[in-house]
């Protein structure tokens, strides 16, 4: 029977998506800490695609469709919250994309707002910028690697639920592959990887 998804369904893929993403920080990042941090940056992607390409392989291969822990939607749509079109000369924008619309901006700001005035982004940007110095200040610098893969894992899946509604099966899962890591990649470099508010711009 296909399922119709719920927001705890949604609660619990963002859940999921933290989860996953602090076990391959700690499976894979942590055991190359102290290597240069462009080493690093090299290795998250290699991860991010390396996920990407062994999900997009099984679901690919529709194995999904036979099991028997059926998570196929079937010809149902995931929901959304409204149901409005909006026509702009011949772009004719569906629900899913006026709410990722909606959301981007608030998710800029929000991120903006924690890395500029909290105390926990202020922890995130010095063990970002000087591992070494954040070390000396108290600051497990560990610990914070793993709070950002979590929060960056947490996005991830947001981006997929938005996506989703525009998504006819779970094999959609293609859509989220490297041609949209490397525009956002490319958005965040023209914000210098240093400010939201640009970033979003940029995007």
């Amino acid at each position: 029977v296909p399922l119709r998804p719920s927001r705890g369904c949604r609660g619990g893929a963002l859940a999921v998506g933290g989860g996953s993403a602090a076990r391959l920080e700690r499976a894979f990042i942590q055991k190359r800490f102290n290597a240069p941090r462009l080493v690093l940056l090299i290795a998250s992607i290699g991860i991010a695609q390396t996920s990407f390409g062994l999900g997009n392989y099984r679901f690919g291969n529709a194995w999904w469709q036979k099991s028997p822990f059926l998570l196929y939607l079937g010809d149902r749509k995931f929901p959304v919250p409204f149901h409005t079109t909006l026509n702009i000369g011949k772009t004719s924008l569906h629900p899913s994309q006026l709410l990722t619309l909606a959301v981007a901006p608030v998710i800029a700001v929000a991120l903006q707002l924690l890395f500029t005035r909290t105390e926990l982004g202020r922890t995130i940007r010095a063990a970002a910028a000087n591992p070494e110095a954040a070390r000396l200040a108290g600051i497990s610098v560990r610990k914070t690697s793993r709070l950002v893969w979590v929060i960056a894992g947490v996005l991830s899946t947001l981006t997929a639920i938005l996506q989703a509604p525009d998504v006819p099966d779970i094999g959609g899962v293609a859509n989220l592959g490297p041609t949209l890591f490397i525009r956002g990649l490319a958005a965040a470099l023209l914000a210098g990887m240093n400010d939201f508010q640009l970033a979003f711009l940029a995007g």
